[in-house]
């Protein structure tokens, strides 16, 4: 790994530990690198991230200029890539970045939507492709499965797949270039409060709803409907036109189920079945 570094970006490693993720259970691994005083950070590239043109994407993304915001991208290596191979796998290399997640430091809601629109905006001065296969509506019906794989049949899965089945079709989804992975772990604050978005493997042209829910998952609790669901309802009418309540409930439910069926998901089959209960009878409103 130190040949490789030095090979290919010319840094003299002095130190080289691996990472412990924070959102345990993703495949690829993350290696901390110290070449003198700067520090970068090495990721693996999964295979599933590969799909279509990687590289032209982070090309894409380096002509971004951000307001209110700063993307956080691969460094190029001396063959001007993004994406490099060693011992059959791809990775990428950062500049190092002292961070709190979204998870650790969350900013007002309403301040939120700010940050969200100016991320939109940026983004929207981009060409991206379409993902051949990980559309929304793929990664969103991908959870009814996911999770009776795991826990078997149970009436909120029924529930979720008759709004995958019958109420889907029906959404208007406006669509653009996305962040397509915009979870609280993926949007960090610099110790200098600057928020910084990164992880853009999955950028593409889809619904701007998936960064919408996703961005604002850790803001809606279903214990506490009232407020911020609402406030998101009027927000997401941006991007999903003539949205229900019982859409906002279900869109927004979606990224809650993703630590439900994640390998790293520390409840019981039982405690599981018990979330989902809560989930029906809320998205019942």
């Amino acid at each position: 790994m130190r040949d490789f570094l030095k090979n290919t970006y010319k840094l003299n490693v002095t130190g080289l530990a691996p990472l412990q993720r924070q959102d345990a259970g993703h495949g690829n691994q993350l290696w901390h690198a110290q070449a003198g005083e700067r520090d970068f950070f090495l990721k693996e590239i999964p295979e599933h991230s590969k799909s279509g043109d990687l590289e032209g994407i982070y090309r894409a993304l380096s002509w971004a200029r951000p307001k209110g915001y700063r993307m956080v991208l691969p460094i190029l290596s001396k063959n001007q890539r993004y994406l490099e191979a060693f011992e059959g796998r791809s990775y990428m290399l950062y500049p190092f970045v002292e961070h709190t997640t979204l998870m650790d430091a969350r900013p007002s809601m309403k301040g939120m939507f700010g940050l969200i629109e100016k991320h939109f905006a940026c983004m929207a001065r981009l060409q991206l492709p379409e993902h051949p296969f990980k559309t929304y509506q793929n990664w969103f019906e991908r959870a009814g499965a996911k999770l009776e794989e795991k826990v078997g049949a149970h009436p909120f899965l029924d529930a979720f797949g008759s709004f995958c089945q019958d109420r889907w079709p029906e959404l208007h989804f406006v669509n653009g270039p996305v962040h397509f992975d915009l979870n609280p772990y993926n949007m960090w604050f610099s110790p200098e409060h600057e928020l910084l978005l990164s992880d853009f493997d999955n950028a593409q042209t889809a619904a701007y709803a998936k960064d919408v829910f996703d961005s604002m998952s850790i803001y809606l609790n279903v214990n506490l409907p009232e407020t911020n669901w609402r406030e998101v309802k009027n927000f997401a009418r941006n991007w999903v036109r003539d949205i229900t309540d019982e859409d906002t409930r279900f869109l927004g439910v979606r990224p809650k189920l993703g630590e439900l069926f994640s390998p790293s998901s520390p409840l019981s089959k039982e405690e599981i079945r018990a979330q989902l209960q809560v989930f029906l009878e809320f998205c019942r409103g």
